[in-house]
Formats: C-alpha cells, structure tokens, sequence
C-alpha cells in the first residue's frame, strides 16, 4: 500500500493523519510518503498544465489521505494526474462525493452514507490500556475557543473539590497549548492543591498517551473533544470539568451526547454522587477506520486487478 499524506502541518489535522496511517500500518504493509500542501496559485498553475510536480518521483499511489480544507484541491489534482483513492479527514469544505471516503466525527452533524464514514470523536493514536495504576489519576486541562469562554476560578475550584474527595489518588495535570498562563501560574503559586497533584506545563512528546495507558481516572475541561476521546478510547473513567460555554453549538451538543450516553460522567452529577465509569464500549475508530478502508478498497482494487489480469490473458490467447 502506498500512501501520498497530505497535511497543512495543523497539530490536530497531523495527528489524526498520524493515528490512521498507524492504524492501516497494523494491517497492511505501508510505503508512505508525506507531502507539502502547494499554494493555491502553485496549485492552480499545476492544473493548468496538467501535472503534480510534488508527487513526479514518487510511486502512484494507492490511497491518497488529507486533512484541512487548504490540503483538498492538492489531493483531488493528484488522484486525477496520478490515480489511487482519496480519503479526508474532518468533514471537507468541497462536496463530499468528490471524495472516495470522508472520516468525519459525529459533532460535526453529518449523516453516515456511502463514502461517508461517521467517527465517534476525532482520529487519536491512543490505544486501550489493560494495565492501570488505582492510585494514579490524570486532569487534561484546555482553554478558550470558539465554543467556550474560560473561567480561572470555576477551573480552580472544581480542581480543589476533586483534590479534597480523592487525597490518596497521586494526580498529574496537563496543560494544552490553549491554556491560559493565568491559570498555570496560579496552580504553581496558590496551595489549593495537594503535594500529590504534579503540574505538566504543556502536552510534551507522549506525556498524555502514557498517562492515560496508566492512570484509572481522568478528568478533562469540557472544551477540549480531542483530549475527551482520547481518555476514552485509552478505556479509563472519564470525567468532564464544566467550562463556560459561549454559545449552543455542534462541539456543545457532542458533549451533552456524551453524557446523555455515559460515556463520561458531567462535573455537576459527580458533585451529587454519582460515580465516574469507563465508557460501556470499548473505542478504537481509528482501528475501525483501517478495518473499513482495507475491507472495502483494498478488496475493490484487487478484483479490480484480476478482472484486468483475466482480460489480458483472454487477448493473449
């Protein structure tokens, strides 16, 4: 299998391209090669004297993955000039039936059809965890976005509540790119939380996926899908600290279906009593996702080849 993968370089759109290509490594064996995203002028010029420069040394391929909407039309050219399959992740600005298949996660509102493979959450190259520490428990912690506004002392308060219920768990924090430096210099400065909780400063190297391989509960801001899925998938209890939403919207909804579904376990019904517990499945979609492309493309290509391979021979004779 010879994958073309390309990226805008977003952390987010890489990781998921990441986890898929790991994924379908499992199953198959993989000739990657990962490719810049060309200006759309470079772009426009290359379809304008039909060729894809990027790709002229490298072998066709055999699936062509993208992820970020400046990353499609380079995608599409190069299936056109070079053949292959194209497959994006995240739901694409362009129509959708442009695509051979959209990995697109269920917030996002789209309805599973064909070439329309609906996940739960984003891609994530987290795997499940058999070997977990009781005494051990984890808090992700984002920031502001578009869908939520933040608060320093809702964050703080809720974290001292949690500290004071479980004084015998050894917690680690982690902080994400997002969170405001506000809220890491009062965590370091203010004696609200106990000896036991270990303030990471930002999400280095692997430091989340081992934590979550390890941990038997996890705590994660609201705002963050990405860091909720991925405690999911690592197959821990889950909690969601509350964060102030600025508006109903799709990444909101997610949320509420998560606990409609108990998949996680709402900050305020904790408050009241009730106990976090793992998801009741468990999750691997990028798992699914490798299962579904080598099922269904890689069967179709191979038909495919016989059905040439007879043709020819049929000539021959």
């Amino acid at each position: 299998m010879v994958i073309w993968r390309i990226s805008d370089g977003k952390a987010g759109h890489v990781n998921q391209l990441n986890s898929l290509v790991d994924a379908l490594q499992q199953r198959q064996q993989v000739e990657e090669y990962i490719l810049p995203t060309p200006k759309l002028r470079t772009m426009l010029l290359e379809v304008a004297k039909r060729r894809f420069t990027i790709g002229k040394d490298l072998p066709d391929p055999t699936l062509i993955a993208c992820a970020g909407h400046s990353t499609h039309l380079a995608a599409l050219w190069a299936r056109a000039v070079r053949g292959g399959r194209v497959i994006t992740v995240m739901k694409p600005t362009m129509p959708m039936q442009w695509f051979d298949l959209c990995i697109v996660p269920d917030h996002d509102g789209v309805r599973e059809r064909p070439g329309v493979l609906v996940t739960r959450g984003s891609l994530n190259a987290m795997g499940r965890s058999s070997s977990r520490d009781a005494n051990r428990a984890l808090v992700l912690i984002g920031g502001p976005s578009r869908h939520y506004r933040w608060s320093d002392e809702k964050i703080m308060g809720q974290l001292k509540m949690i500290a004071d219920r479980d004084p015998h768990l050894n917690w680690t924090l982690i902080s994400s790119r997002r969170t405001p430096q506000s809220l890491i210099s009062r965590l370091r400065e203010c004696a609200v939380l106990p000896p036991g909780m270990r303030l990471h400063d930002e999400r280095v190297n692997d430091s989340v996926f081992l934590e979550l391989a390890r941990v038997s509960r996890v705590w994660v801001t609201e705002d963050s899908m990405s860091m909720t899925y991925e405690a999911i998938t690592a197959g821990g209890a889950v909690g969601l600290l509350e964060v102030p939403r600025r508006r109903n919207s799709r990444v909101t909804r997610g949320v509420d279906n998560l606990i409609a579904k108990g998949w996680v376990t709402a900050f305020k019904r904790w408050e009241f009593g009730e106990l976090l517990t793992p998801a009741p499945l468990a999750l691997d979609e990028a798992r699914r996702c490798a299962d579904w492309i080598c099922e269904r493309f890689l069967t179709d290509d191979l038909n495919s080849n016989n059905g040439k391979q007879s043709a020819d021979q049929a000539v021959i004779n």
